[in-house]
């Protein structure tokens, strides 16, 4: 599998910290609201519609939309294990959170895998150029950490918003932590193909029963 960030192209500028690790956080103290310019350089942060220029550090909410970033230095919530960044969307019962940022989709671009916490049917979302994507587990890397492939390749060497949204309502508000975004020039499996895999997995596990 082909993983690669993409890069500037002439005046069109290339996705930027999409590990979250250009993140200058010196000097600041866990459980206060920083600069977003200095969290998450490179993209913007939304509760519902409305911008935010700032972002918790270190720490979360209770019940109260936010956005957040987690490092390893954090004394109570850690980011995703192997990562010195993770951001941390959260939606409250009325407002969600989103982070988006506008840029080139590579040219050879087939996907884009990512690391997120909860599964994908518990509220969140991921859209390119406002329309959302369709993305499936690919892997599970414990302590409710999965990573996540979805299908872009109709974007391509366009310059789109990219956005993942933790989505408002629920019984349970959804946090979703999120890290390690990467574009792919590895296409994405035809479900049927997917399908087909699956069944031939289950064939080659069946044996018939000897009889005496």
């Amino acid at each position: 599998m082909s993983l690669f960030v993409a890069v500037g192209n002439g005046f069109s500028q290339g996705f930027l910290n999409l590990g979250f690790n250009s993140a200058q956080l010196s000097g600041y103290t866990s459980g206060e609201y920083v600069p977003a310019t200095s969290a998450i350089p490179g993209w913007l942060g939304y509760i519902g519609t409305n911008p935010q220029t700032t972002v918790l550090y270190n720490d979360l909410t209770i019940g109260e939309a936010a956005i957040a970033i987690l490092g390893t230095n954090s004394p109570s919530v850690s980011p995703i294990p192997g990562n010195c960044y993770t951001v941390v969307l959260q939606a409250s019962l009325e407002d969600n959170a989103s982070i988006a940022q506008t840029a080139l989709i590579p040219g050879t671009a087939e996907s884009i895998f990512f690391t997120a916490s909860a599964p994908y049917s518990s509220g969140w979302q991921v859209s390119v150029a406002g329309q959302d994507i369709s993305v499936f587990q690919t892997s599970a890397l414990g302590g409710n950490i999965y990573v996540y492939e979805g299908n872009i390749s109709a974007f391509a060497g366009q310059t789109d918003q990219l956005q993942f949204t933790a989505l408002a309502g629920g019984s349970s508000p959804v946090n979703m932590e999120l890290d390690a975004i990467q574009f792919s020039s590895s296409p994405v499996p035809e479900p049927g193909v997917m399908g087909l895999c699956a069944l031939g997995g289950l064939l080659l596990a069946w044996r018939p029963l000897k009889t005496s």
